[in-house]
């Protein structure tokens, strides 16, 4: 399953380096770099260095929605699922036409809906 989960991953940001090479005009070549590096550690289900090298893009072009939107999936493998949430946000106003950003948002809203409801109930417990 997480190879599975892995392989979509990558596919989905090559998709958006491409979608990025193309929709914007004059993006920094150093951010597309640091989206390749990026995937390739998501490839490698190293989240956390991902997670730098999608920010270390956005610092150099803070338009490349993929990096959004990879960031977001870093988030989501954390648990993190606000934060994962809110860099889909970032993400979708990129690129509203994003189909499969707005279902996997839709799934972290859930997600972080029943952590809430998680913690609600175990506060309530003790």
């Amino acid at each position: 399953m997480a190879v599975t989960f892995t392989i979509i991953v990558v596919f989905m940001i090559t998709a958006s380096i491409l979608s990025a090479r193309k929709s914007t005009a004059g993006a920094s070549a150093v951010a597309l770099d640091e989206i390749r590096i990026a995937a390739s550690y998501i490839e490698k289900e190293e989240s956390d260095l991902a997670a730098q090298h999608f920010l270390k893009a956005l610092r150099y072009d803070s338009r490349q929605w993929g990096a959004w939107r990879g960031l977001g999936l870093c988030y989501a493998d954390s648990g993190n699922y606000g934060a994962a949430v809110r860099m889909y946000s970032e993400s979708l106003l990129l690129n509203p036409k994003c189909e499969e950003c707005r279902r996997e948002m839709s799934g972290f809203i859930r997600k972080a809906r029943d952590v809430k409801k998680i913690k609600k109930n175990n506060t309530e417990v003790f």
